[in-house]
């Protein structure tokens, strides 16, 4: 069923679904709240890159380049990227 229920635009009520005689309206809402990320989470972000990458990272993201992240420590990783998504917000 999931897979046959188009998922709506941010904020609008789009697809209505008959479900056992019921009519069902799905909706997403728009997200308004940055995302929730820890101060040390932020300060790990600076011990593991410089400003000047950090710069070119925040760049690039604005620019809408294509940008792999690589790292051997997967929570770091995880981190840097959330910290990125809590710079360009709300973009």
């Amino acid at each position: 069923m999931i897979d046959e229920i188009p998922l709506p635009d941010e904020g609008k009520l789009l697809v209505q679904y008959e479900i056992g005689g019921e009519t069902a309206s799905f909706y997403r809402p728009i997200d308004q709240h940055p995302p929730l990320v820890e101060r040390d989470e932020v300060e790990n972000l600076l011990k593991c890159l410089d400003i000047d990458s950090i710069l070119d990272v925040f760049t690039a993201i604005l620019l809408e380049k294509k940008i792999i992240f690589i790292s051997k420590h997967k929570a770091l990783l995880s981190q840097a990227i959330n910290c990125f998504v809590l710079f360009i917000f709300p973009f």
